[in-house]
This record gives structure tokens, C-alpha cells and sequence, in this order.
């Protein structure tokens, strides 16, 4: 499968800072399902705002379907029509007085009439599950719904990779399954930025990890590496865990607690 977009040779970090990635490879296939672990510090969200065009790169360069993602502002511009970051806290993206603004603010700068920017808003409010939040004041939206109108307004974007940093972050369960439900139902390459390595394992079917300035990518049987997760101070996920711990194999690779049971001769 072809890389969609991708990190080559890249140094990044903030200004002022050592930087948090250095020489790093990462490349996510077009339409994938790619969880991004490490922990906090360890470069996921310098590597997501390199990917997305709103950190240049110190040395290295991100690659867009196999051409170089210019800096300047109008190879930005294009980049975004393509590629968009959801950051972890809402609130550094609603700024507008009611919902629908804020979603259609960034179809509406495409050159967009009112009717071909309503109708992508519409589209993604539903995909959301926000439509009867449409005029509610963004002030007024809880946590849950203010990370899914952050989300409306990239998929109102329609782009082809959508980045997503920590967006399960303070939700509940129910929150967890209804965006994960979601996502699933989008028709575009998603990235998941997460510590949780029990959804990652459920959910993707590429990880990666951030680990020494470095970016380690695989199928989700690498969530089996003890070694390398003990590294980043994350755990193998619980099915992994179980079966290692009872000597069953994790062939084939078990998603869920039916997985595991199959896996154990349970009726």
C-alpha cells in the first residue's frame, strides 16, 4: 500500500527547545487506520503538527503523495485543503460565536458558495452526531461535544488524512465507542494519536511509536513487544498480556474479549 503522506529524514521540535524527532521515518498508507503511541514529551504531537504544515521541519521534509510539502503560503494553503489536525484541546480551534460558524469557517475560505460550504457542513455535523447543536453557542457545549464540532470542522474540509491528537482524551466510555463509531464511518485516512494501547490494538491496523527521537512502525503485533513498550512507559494491551501470561499463542491477532475467548476454547 502507498504512503499518503510522510515524514523523511525529519528533525523537528519547537522553538527554543532540543528538538523531539530527529532523523525520524514515518509514513502512513493511504487509507489507513494508524494509532500513534508514546508518551507524553515523546514527539506525537510535534510529529502531527509537522505532518500537518503548522510546525516546519528543522532538517528532513514531509512528503504528500510522493512530492515535498512546500512552507510557503501558498504551498500551505493547498496542504491544508489536504491534510487536517484535530489538536487535543477543542478550545484551540472553536473560536467562532455558534457551531455552524465555527464548521463552516474553513469550507467558506475555500471559495466555497453558501450552498456547496452549508452542504458540507450539514454533512459533517451528521457524520458527528452534532446536527441539533448547529446554533447552540460554542461557550455552551460540553467537553464531549466541543472535541466532536473540533472534528466536524476538519471533516467539513474533506481532506484526504485527517490527524487526530489524543481526541478520546477526557471522554467517557460511551464517548470512546460513539467517536471511535464514527470514525469508521469516514471514508479517509485517519491518524490516532493515543496512550491507550487497548484501543489501538482494537481500533488500527497500522501502530507506530515514538520512541529516542525515533518513530517505530508496524502492524499491531508489535503492541506485543514488551520491551519496546516498557521503553515508553506503556503496557502490552490486556489480550496480549492475558495470553502471554497463560502461554496461549495471539494468533490470530485477538481485537476484543470474543478474540480472546475463541483464542481459549471458551463456548
Amino acid at each position: 500500500m502507498s504512503a499518503v503522506l510522510a515524514a523523511v529524514d525529519l528533525t523537528a521540535g519547537f522553538p527554543g527547545a532540543e528538538p523531539v524527532l530527529e532523523d525520524a521515518a514515518f509514513a502512513i498508507p493511504d487509507g489507513a487506520r494508524l494509532a500513534l503511541l508514546g508518551p507524553n514529551g515523546s514527539g506525537k504531537t510535534t510529529l502531527l503538527r509537522s505532518l500537518a504544515g503548522s510546525l516546519k521541519p528543522r532538517q528532513g521534509q514531509v512528503v504528500f503523495r510522493g512530492e515535498a510539502v512546500g512552507f510557503s503560503r501558498s504551498a500551505l494553503r493547498e496542504h491544508r485543503r489536504r491534510v487536517q489536525l484535530v489538536a487535543q484541546d477543542p478550545d484551540e480551534q472553536l473560536f467562532s460565536a455558534d457551531v455552524m460558524q465555527d464548521v463552516s469557517f474553513g469550507p467558506l475560505n475555500l471559495g466555497l458558495t453558501d450552498e456547496e460550504a452549508r452542504a458540507r457542513v450539514d454533512e459533517a455535523l451528521n457524520l458527528l452526531g452534532v446536527t441539533a447543536l448547529a446554533e447552540r453557542p460554542t461557550h455552551q457545549l460540553s467537553y464531549g461535544e466541543r472535541k466532536r464540532v473540533a472534528i466536524a470542522g476538519a471533516v467539513a474540509m474533506r481532506p484526504q488524512v485527517l490527524l487526530l491528537d489524543e481526541p478520546t482524551a477526557g471522554l467517557d466510555p460511551a464517548g470512546v465507542s460513539e467517536l471511535l463509531a464514527t470514525l469508521a464511518g469516514l471514508e479517509t485516512t485517519v491518524v490516532l494519536a493515543t496512550h491507550d494501547v487497548d484501543l489501538a490494538l482494537g481500533w488500527a491496523d497500522e501502530v507506530a511509536v515514538v520512541a529516542g527521537r525515533r518513530v517505530r512502525q508496524g502492524p499491531p503485533s508489535m503492541l506485543g513487544d514488551a520491551g519496546l513498550l516498557g521503553s515508553v512507559r506503556l503496557r502490552m494491551p490486556w489480550q496480549l498480556d492475558l495470553l502471554h501470561r497463560l502461554g496461549v499463542p495471539a494468533s490470530p491477532l485477538p481485537r476484543s474479549v470474543e478474540d480472546v475467548a475463541r483464542l481459549l476454547g471458551a463456548p
